[in-house]
């Protein structure tokens, strides 16, 4: 009798927690339909309206949607221009932003998990965006994109490096050490447990935020010998990390003379 009570009360469990799974997807199933067909306007309303609605509000979807559905605004700009939709300007930071959102609310990470496609989409395309906003010299969206992307990637040793080597480029000079010295604990990490497994869009990345930054410690008037350490211990890093990259190499060779 025992037992068969207890066979039961498993059952119940189970048929339970499918139904929460179920009705979990339908709630949401709206979203995903103006995803999938490539409505993404419909997409980030839909998603960002949730997001005021105290129903949702606690959930990983809602952000997740309108971060995945802002992408997809910026990424078709001739469909989605500024004059038809001005509430859509910087569609990629604001991708950044609710992904940032998502993740605060993802304790566990198993969303983050199910979603490792879509986040390494945003991560390229933020790469891409980036080299430009530094090609322009763009100071100021340099910074706001770099404080979004460290929301977005708390615990990437690339992207955190990313952060911070652009907010000290920008200006932002205490947030930007505090970003890339808990960057290179990660990347130190990375380089013990056998290299990162990086595409070679991430690996351009971070070669040239390695060189950025070690150029801005080295240049620092303040206690240049500490700072310069700093850099040569950076370099050492970059050289697990990239064995083969020449600008690693003769940054390496440059600080060490």
């Amino acid at each position: 009798m025992i037992k068969s009570k207890i066979v039961s009360c498993v059952a119940l469990f189970t048929l339970l927690s499918a139904t929460s799974g179920l009705a979990q997807k339908d709630k949401y199933r709206k979203l995903d339909n103006y995803y999938v067909l490539e409505k993404y306007a419909d997409c980030v309303d839909e998603a960002e309206s949730m997001q005021q609605n105290d129903k949702y509000s606690k959930d990983t979807e809602p952000y997740l949607y309108a971060s995945m559905g802002y992408l997809g605004v910026y990424r078709h700009p001739d469909k989605y221009t500024l004059k038809k939709y001005p509430d859509y300007k910087d569609p990629l930071r604001k991708a950044l932003s609710h992904f940032g959102k998502f993740r605060k609310r993802d304790k566990t990470g198993e969303k983050f998990s199910e979603n490792k496609s879509f986040a390494e989409e945003l991560k390229n395309e933020t790469f891409l965006m980036m080299a430009d906003l530094q090609e322009k010299n763009d100071k100021s969206k340099l910074g706001s994109y770099s404080r979004e992307i460290a929301k977005a990637f708390p615990d990437d040793g690339v992207m955190m490096m990313l952060s911070g080597t652009y907010l000290v480029v920008s200006g932002n000079t205490g947030d930007g050490l505090k970003n890339n010295d808990a960057a290179f604990k990660m990347l130190d990490s990375a380089a013990t447990g056998g290299g990162l497994k990086s595409s070679e869009q991430e690996t351009k990345a971070l070669s040239n935020c390695f060189v950025l930054y070690t150029d801005f410690l080295v240049d620092l008037k303040d206690k240049p010998k500490e700072n310069k350490e700093k850099a040569m211990k950076f370099m050492a890093l970059a050289e697990k990390l990239l064995p083969e990259d020449a600008a690693i190499k003769e940054q390496k060779a440059k600080i060490g003379q």
